[in-house]
C-alpha cells in the first residue's frame, strides 16, 4: 500500500478528517480539522469525497496531515496527488537526484516515489494542510481518523504525529483528477481571511442576557489579543494593558452542560475563553455564547498577540451562513 513517512518533525502534526459525530454523551471529543475552510478546499482541489449522499460530513477520503507552524518534511514512496493549504509555508519537494522545485500553494502537485516535500515555518498564520487525492487511511476510530492534541496512552493511533511514522494512502493516490474540482476562483482564500481585526460573532445565551447593561456594552467594546496559551482545546485572550478592568465581573457558577465548537466561557478572571475542536464535553463555567462556525475557522489561523472582538448575531444568520459554506465544497 503506498504511504506518506514523515522524516523530520519540529511542530505538531496530525491526522483529521471532519472528526467524531455522535459520541459527546460518552465524554469523547469530537477532533477534526480546526480551519475547516483550507481543509475543504484541498480535498475539493483534489476530487475527494467531503460528503455521502445524504449531504452529511463523510470522512472516508478526507483524512489529512494538520501541521502547526510548518517545520515538516516528509517522503512518499509512491505516486501521487497532493494540496496543500492553510498557513503558507513555502512548501519545496526535493526529487530524488536532490534537484528541489517550490510547490504553490492552494494548488495540486504530482508526486513521483522517493520525492520529499519540506514545509517551512509560515511567515503569516498557524494552521497548514497537507491532503492526498483518497486521502489518508490510517485505521478509524468511531468513525473518524482525527487525533488530538492530548496523547492518548491506551489508543496511541489518536496519538500527535512523530518523525518516521508511515500513513497509508488509498490505492487511488495517483488517479487524474477531474477537471470541474479544480476551480480555484470560487471563495478564494484572499476573501475567506481576513486582514483586519477578526470580529467574532455569537450566539448569546441566558448568561449574556443576565449580565448588567454596561458590562455587556465594555465586553463589546474591548478588543482582546490572542494568548500564547491558546490551542486546539480551547483560544485564550488578554486584555489591552490601556483597558485591564474591561474584563466580565464574575457571573454565577452554572451547574455543568453540555459544550460545543464555539462555546465562550467566562473564566474566575473575568476574561472570555472560546472552545475549539479538541475541548472537553462538558463545562460548569458561565456560557456568554456559541462563535459561528465560519469566524472559528478564521480563529484557528490567528497567531498570539492579533486581535479579536466579539459581536452578538442571530442564529438564522449563523445557519444560513454556515449552510452556504458547505454547499460550495458539495
Amino acid at each position: 500500500m503506498p504511504a506518506i513517512k514523515i522524516t523530520q518533525l519540529n511542530s505538531l502534526a496530525l491526522v483529521q478528517d471532519f472528526g467524531r459525530f455522535n459520541h459527546q454523551h460518552q465524554g469523547i471529543s469530537v477532533n477534526g480539522a480546526a480551519d475547516e475552510y483550507a481543509f475543504a478546499k484541498a480535498n475539493h482541489m483534489l476530487g475527494n469525497r467531503l460528503f455521502s449522499d445524504s449531504n452529511n460530513k463523510h470522512n472516508d477520503e478526507c483524512a489529512s496531515i494538520e501541521v502547526f507552524y510548518g517545520q515538516l518534511t516528509f517522503m512518499v514512496d509512491d505516486t501521487c496527488i497532493i494540496a496543500i493549504t492553510g498557513a503558507d509555508c513555502s512548501p519545496t519537494k526535493i526529487a530524488q537526484d536532490g534537484t528541489s522545485s517550490p510547490l504553490t500553494m492552494w494548488k495540486t502537485h504530482k508526486l513521483n516515489a522517493g520525492d520529499t516535500v519540506a514545509l517551512s515555518r509560515p511567515s503569516v498564520g498557524v494552521i497548514s494542510y497537507i491532503s492526498v487525492k483518497g486521502g489518508i487511511q490510517t485505521k478509524p476510530f468511531l468513525g473518524s481518523r482525527s487525533q488530538s492534541v492530548v496523547p492518548n496512552e491506551k489508543l496511541a493511533e489518536l496519538s500527535p504525529l512523530s518523525a518516521g511514522e508511515r500513513l497509508p494512502l488509498s490505492s487511488s493516490c495517483h488517479q487524474q483528477i477531474k477537471n470541474n474540482t479544480l476551480d480555484l476562483t470560487k471563495y478564494c482564500p484572499t476573501n475567506f481571511y481576513q486582514d483586519k481585526p477578526l470580529v467574532l460573532r455569537f450566539i448569546p445565551h441566558q448568561h449574556w442576557y443576565n449580565a448588567p447593561t454596561h458590562q455587556q456594552e465594555n465586553f463589546l467594546h474591548t478588543t482582546f489579543s490572542v494568548n500564547s496559551k491558546s490551542n486546539r482545546m480551547a483560544y485564550q485572550f488578554d486584555l489591552p494593558t490601556s483597558n485591564h478592568n474591561a474584563g466580565f465581573k464574575q457571573l454565577k457558577q452554572a451547574l455543568s452542560s453540555a459544550v460545543n465548537f464555539g462555546t465562550i466561557q467566562l473564566m474566575p478572571s473575568g476574561l472570555p475563553v472560546v472552545l475549539m475542536k479538541d475541548r472537553q464535553t462538558m463545562g460548569g463555567y458561565p456560557t456568554l455564547g456559541s462563535v459561528f462556525q465560519i469566524d472559528l475557522f478564521r480563529l484557528a489561523q490567528l497567531e498570539p498577540g492579533q486581535e479579536i472582538s466579539f459581536s452578538p448575531a442571530d442564529i438564522s444568520q449563523a445557519q444560513s451562513q454556515l449552510n452556504a459554506f458547505y454547499q460550495r465544497f458539495m
